[in-house]
């Protein structure tokens, strides 16, 4: 029971309450607030959108057999470099609609010309990147909303430190005006 009451002494009626105080009680109770619901909040949301983004990609873009134009070079490894298994080279596709189109993808080194290779090409008939699978869509949307949540707690946390810190400054300040008035009275009689 007295290290509840200890805890919640800015929110009773005492002489030695100040102004600062009752603001940085309230500040505290607000804080705690926004940290336990617009956290978890801006977390669902985050997570939901960057989860409706991934799977409105894998709507948007889809799979297609092209043929590989030229010969895939095969290029040299460099001292102290991995040598890459994939290479730029030009390929050719047909869309749904039965226009051709051509353009630049990653292949396997040494792939011959004419051979099937598969990309990924969205409705402009340009070539994209594979889109995320379900579960990196889904480890996406975790990971951007824990990092939303965690945010927003930060804010939080920065915004109350910088108002304590203001808060701390007038009490000092205050502390400092009222001794300079009562401080000289009660050395007076001490010599």
């Amino acid at each position: 029971m007295r290290s509840t009451t200890v805890r919640l002494w800015r929110w009773r009626r005492n002489p030695l309450r100040r102004r600062s105080d009752v603001v940085e009680a309230w500040l505290t109770a607000v804080a705690l607030l926004l940290v336990l619901i617009a956290a978890p909040f801006t977390g669902f949301i985050t997570g939901s959108a960057l989860d409706a983004s991934a799977a409105r990609q894998r709507a948007d873009i889809h799979r297609v057999t092209a043929v590989l134009q030229r010969d895939a070079p095969i290029l040299p490894a460099t001292a102290g470099q991995a040598n890459s298994s994939r290479v730029q080279a030009p390929v050719r596709w047909s869309a749904y609609d039965g226009t051709v189109h051509t353009g630049t993808t990653l292949v396997t080194q040494g792939l011959r010309a004419g051979t099937p290779v598969t990309v990924w090409a969205g409705h402009a008939a340009r070539l994209v990147p594979p889109p995320p699978s379900p579960a990196q869509g889904m480890a996406l949307a975790v990971t951007g909303g824990i990092g939303a949540a965690t945010g927003v707690c930060l804010l939080v946390m920065t915004a109350c430190g910088l108002i304590r810190v203001e808060l701390d400054r007038l009490r000092m300040d205050e502390w400092d005006r009222e001794w300079a008035d009562k401080g000289p009275r009660w050395s007076h009689g001490r010599k």
